[in-house]
């Protein structure tokens, strides 16, 4: 190639660097996509396999009904092809905080940041525990419940009548770290158990010391070879049943062996236990005795403080009254010594009347005695007697009556002595009266005086008296202060003890209690004892999210089987048609090259590098940014929902080199072919435009109501329609793949989410499943009647559940065959109907009935035969009536009496099917259920709900990068199209500017053009990706799931809109090009 040819070759490409980077762009989505799409399931288990070995994940897990011991343990390890063992211990309980949740606490053994620690956590944050009151947390916990590292965690028995500290040593740990477990990866859900609601919230880790159990209650196994096999792989599978079959002699084997370890095991335990609970009998009884003594003690107390409160009240009273009584005879003294006072100013008057009575004696008795001396008739008596007469008419008696002895010396007015003899008489014993009375009040006196003084002294001693008493009350108060005060002290220490004593008599009670149950519980377990019984789960089907994960990469598959191939398809056909015309336009040149002496094969070669150069680049650009954009974005939504590292996306260098060969193939071929076909002509020929096809009457010229009512500009529209047909096809067949990719992407989200509406609102209307194992006729009576009595299930059903594998001619699929009791309320629970007609399919004494997805994988339909076989490896052939519409999984519904006309017995009801008053309190109704004991697993239609539709918004995420990428595409398709329609009729659009067009005019000259083509490819696109979209999803579908049929208004509605709205920006990024076309330059280019 000289250098002239070179220069040329690159100034081509810089004339055309729309062109160029158009068909680069094209070629990097198509390759991009595809490669990006077709790499993701691969690097999808790649990653999740390459962890699982990392951590050292276990292969099998084995459980078994006595629990293991180190003899089974040893005996595992001895199997050959078993590469490592460990046994590990668990409990389920509840965690305590705002809102109580189960967990699975499991054992961390003391090489747990090993490499070779088999099930390696992956440490989120924090630590390892290091002490025994230590544990690291789900990293759920943390997310759901706001627990941190160094916080205090609380465990305690889901059932109130456990006490956890039979399994665990302590309940009170403190968080050192958050991990991840390569056993739990899916974030939505942590498993199953028999106690609570029956479904796990979340798991912690504790050292293996905290647990009480003397037997391990799980074993895991991994393989010798497993670790280089990629666990989603046939080889792995195979391996693992190898590794069951190798482990099941062994199971067999030790079974009879661990129930006689068991029998020694108990036999020995089982009087210490009995003793231990006698012991424990008599302490509850001396604690109880220990507080009722201290109780009765304090009513003594009590009763002691009463009586001397009453005590002190009486004496309170007592004193009152004395005191009362002290004043009352203060009073008294007061009174008695006024009157002594009174008197003692009498006795002064009493000396007084003394003196004058002795005076007024002495006169009188003068007078008297003269008068006694007068002989009757003296002159002398009358006249002594009338002096005298007044003053003895003024004397008084006691009483101060007169006593008028004057007059009574007068005898009919006379004095004689016989009268004065009367009147000294009575003188006399006035005057001794007198000396008498006031002797007495004198005598009077002296005693009232020493009454007074005695008074004095014994009110004294009163006042002494009441001192004390009121000084002995106090004490008393003080005393009695003091006793309640010792007493409150004492009832508050009671109280205090009491209460813990009360606490731990009831504890201590209820340990009893449980260890009574437990002792019966072992006494039954030894009169009972069977052989253990091992069940081996391997990860896949043990591990949560590990097989849902695989199936999630598997639809990944399915979906860029035929999904990116369409998508690379659309691309290349542009590709392919930008060069096609590129080559057309460029005829001039061409003959120019060819008259200047270039070989034909030199002339290619320019093409042929323009194109290869394009391809390669966007192949390039594509795989570079394809590996690495899809795989991330698609593992990253799935990853919201599971517990992975990031993803390993690596360059995959078969599928870059399959998308470069065939990318470089057609680009090749399709050059080669264009070219050869111009350089066959002459120079001269070459060299000369092609000349533009013969206008044709189109077939709206024929109808003149129509023809005549258009515009020219409308006119010349469609007269160009018809008058470039290839291209107007090429470009509808542009439009209409990428519409089709855009429907397509919403089609499958359609038929993804449809599996929830159409599964669980649909097809299965019951809220709860509940499964039990138990054949003894009167604990299935008696859950019977707990189900009739409770107010929350408003109808049940008793249904036989079990796992078959159907026999096909190439592949076999596992069944869920079930039976109901009364085939008439079937529907009640579960709708049978075929999917198009809604008719009902009701399996009846002729045959059975099988759902939709199995039926389409066997070829079966009503009237053909299915194989089913158990687990014994026994073959049963059932006859189909019907197929009925469902979406997940594989059913073989029966009725009774075909299931005993084919099984030979009767159907051993193990389940029962379940519609709630409140579908909202399934909760409520599991727990209660599982607490019976009969019950040992409750599925919820809310929580399988819940399940399926975080699966489908995830592929959400997955569609919605589909539907971008396709998008992305169309419009650059879309803007390529356009480019070259541009291109090619620069002369024409020049020719409008010429003949007076404004900017405006011609833009819109081209838009409808444009406008006319998108609808017809939308209108085409939507018809081929109906048809596309159906396909996708056919194909898209893993074996046990089966998507939506329907395609929804919206899905149209919004392809359309989107093919449209790429339409328009393009339009309006072509207006700029359109304006900046040259009229005079684009009139000389034909010259």
């Amino acid at each position: 190639m000289t250098e002239a040819f070179r220069k040329d070759t690159f100034r081509t490409i810089r004339k055309t660097l729309n062109r160029f980077c158009s068909i680069l762009l094209i070629v990097a989505i198509g390759v991009g996509f595809f490669a990006g799409v077709r790499a993701t399931g691969s690097d999808m288990r790649n990653t999740a396999d390459a962890y699982f070995t990392e951590q050292n994940t276990m292969d099998l897990r084995l459980l078994s009904t006595l629990g293991f011991s180190d003899k089974d343990v040893a005996a595992v390890a001895e199997v050959q092809g078993v590469r490592q063992v460990y046994a590990g211990k668990y409990v389920d309980c509840l965690t305590i905080c705002h809102d109580n949740f189960l967990t699975r606490v499991l054992s961390l053994p003391a090489d747990a940041d090993s490499e070779t620690a088999m099930n390696r956590l992956r440490l989120l944050e924090g630590r390892l525990p290091q002490a025994e009151d230590e544990c690291v947390i789900d990293q759920n916990i943390q997310d759901k419940f706001g627990f941190s590292v160094g916080q205090p965690l609380s465990l305690t028995a889901a059932d109130p009548q456990d006490d956890l500290l039979n399994d665990l040593n302590r309940t009170e740990y403190t968080i050192v770290g958050v991990v991840n477990s390569p056993l739990y990866i899916d974030m939505t859900r942590r498993g199953s158990t028999t106690v609570g609601d029956g479904s796990l919230d979340a798991f912690i880790y504790l050292p293996e010391s905290n647990f009480t159990a003397e037997y391990y209650t799980e074993l895991y196994v991994v393989g010798e070879d497993t670790a280089s096999l990629n666990c989603y792989t046939e080889e792995y599978d195979q391996a693992i049943q190898a590794l069951k079959a190798a482990l099941e002699p062994v199971a067999e084997q030790r079974a009879p062996l661990r129930m006689q370890e068991m029998q020694d095991y108990l036999n020995e335990k089982l009087p210490e236990a009995r003793e231990k609970i006698a012991d424990a009998e008599r302490q509850l009884a001396d604690a109880e005795k220990q507080l009722t003594d201290a109780a009765n003690e304090l009513a003594d107390a009590r009763q002691q403080i009463a009586d001397g409160e009453k005590e002190l009240e009486d004496g309170r009273a007592e004193l009152e009254r004395q005191k009362k009584q002290y004043e009352q005879y203060e009073k008294q003294y007061s009174e008695g010594k006024a009157e002594l006072e009174a008197a003692e100013s009498q006795m002064m008057a009493v000396d007084v009347a003394r003196a004058e009575l002795a005076a007024g004696k002495a006169q009188i008795n003068a007078i008297m005695a003269r008068m006694e001396n007068l002989p009757e008739g003296s002159v002398l008596l009358p006249i002594l007697a009338d002096s005298l007469a007044p003053t003895l008419n003024e004397l008084t008696d006691a009483n101060g009556k007169k006593l008028n002895l004057g007059d009574n010396l007068y005898d009919e007015g006379n004095v004689t002595p016989a009268t004065v003899a009367a009147t000294r008489g009575a003188l006399d014993d006035y005057f001794a009266k007198m000396e008498r009375q006031l002797n007495s009040a004198v005598a009077e006196y002296e005693s009232g005086k020493k009454e007074l003084e005695q008074s004095r002294k014994d009110l004294d001693t009163f006042a002494a008296e009441l001192e004390k008493a009121e000084k002995k009350l106090e004490d008393g108060e003080t005393e009695l202060a003091d006793a309640k005060k010792q007493l409150e002290a004492g009832e508050r220490e009671f109280e205090e003890k009491s209460a813990e004593a009360r606490a731990e008599i009831a504890d201590g009670k209820l340990k009893l209690n449980r260890a009574q149950l437990q002792l019966a519980d072992a006494e039954e377990m030894l009169e009972e004892l069977a052989p253990a019984e091992w069940y081996l789960s391997s990860r896949n089907e043990l591990s949560l999210g590990v097989a849902e994960f695989g199936d999630d990469a598997d639809r990944m598959d399915n979906i860029s089987t035929i999904f990116p191939i369409f998508f690379l398809a659309v691309a290349a056909l542009v590709c392919l048609t930008t060069m096609a015309r590129m080559v057309e336009e460029q005829r001039t040149e061409i003959g120019t090259l060819k008259a200047l002496g270039y070989t034909n094969r030199e002339i290619q070669k320019k093409y042929l590098i323009y194109s290869l150069s394009a391809t390669v680049l966007g192949c390039v650009l594509g795989l570079a940014v394809g590996f690495k954009l899809f795989p991330t974005v698609i593992y990253d939504a799935y990853c919201i929902m599971y517990d992975l590292p990031s993803v390993v996306a690596p360059f995959h260098w078969g599928v870059s080199a399959a998308c470069l060969i065939v990318s470089l193939l057609c680009v090749l071929l399709v050059t080669c072919s264009v070219c050869r076909s111009v350089l066959r002509e002459t120079p001269a020929s070459i060299m000369r435009p092609k000349a533009p096809p013969a206008g044709k009457r189109v077939l709206l010229e024929k109808i003149p109501f129509i023809w005549r009512r258009l515009s020219f500009s409308h006119k010349v529209t469609v007269r160009n329609l018809f008058r470039y047909g290839k291209r107007v096809l090429m470009t509808v067949v542009g439009i209409a793949g990428c519409a089709a990719l855009v429907l397509t992407g919403y089609g499958l989200n359609d038929a993804i989410g449809d599996i929830v509406t159409n599964q669980f609102q649909n097809v299965f209307h019951y809220d709860l499943l509940a499964g039990y194992s138990t054949e003894d006729a009167a604990e299935q009576r008696a859950l019977y009647d707990l189900l009739d009595s409770n107010a929350e299930i408003r109808e049940w059903m008793p249904q036989y559940r079990s796992t078959m594998t159907a026999l096909g001619e190439q592949k076999n699929y596992e069944v869920n065959l079930t039976v109901s009791e009364d085939i008439a309320r079937l529907g009640d629970f579960i709708s049978l109907q075929e999917r198009e007609s809604k008719k009902p399919t009701i399996p009846d004494a002729k045959g059975a009935v099988i759902t939709e997805k199995l039926a389409t994988l066997m070829g079966l339909s009503a009237g053909d035969t299915l194989t089913l076989q158990d687990s014994d490896n026994r073959r049963y052939t059932l006859q189909i009536v019907g197929v009925s519409e469902n979406y997940a999984s594989h059913f073989v519904y029966l009725s009774e009496p075909y299931y005993e006309e084919i099984f030979g017995a009767a159907p051993a009801y193990n389940s029962v099917i379940i519609n709630l008053t409140d579908p909202d309190n399934w909760k409520a109704v599991t727990e209660m259920l599982l607490a019976g004991g009969t019950v040992q697993m409750v599925s919820s239609n809310a929580e399988m709900l819940e399940h399926y539709i975080n699966v489908t918004d995830n592929l959400g995420y997955v569609v919605a990068v589909l539907i971008v990428s396709a998008g992305l595409l169309a419009f650059v398709v879309q803007y390529n199209l356009s480019n070259i329609n541009i291109t090619e009729r620069t002369r024409e659009i020049a020719t409008l500017k010429v003949l007076g067009f404004y900017d405006n005019e011609v833009s819109a000259y081209i838009y409808r053009e444009n406008i006319i083509l998108t609808i017809l490819g939308t209108a085409a696109g939507l018809l081929l990706g109906t048809g596309l979209t159906r396909f996708v999803v056919t194909t898209a579908e893993i074996d046990s799931i089966m998507f939506g049929r329907n395609i929804y208004p919206f899905s149209f509605l919004m392809a359309a809109l989107l093919t449209f709205l790429f339409s328009f920006l393009v339009n309006w990024a072509m207006h700029y090009r359109l304006k900046k076309i040259s009229m005079v330059e684009s009139m000389k280019s034909v010259d």
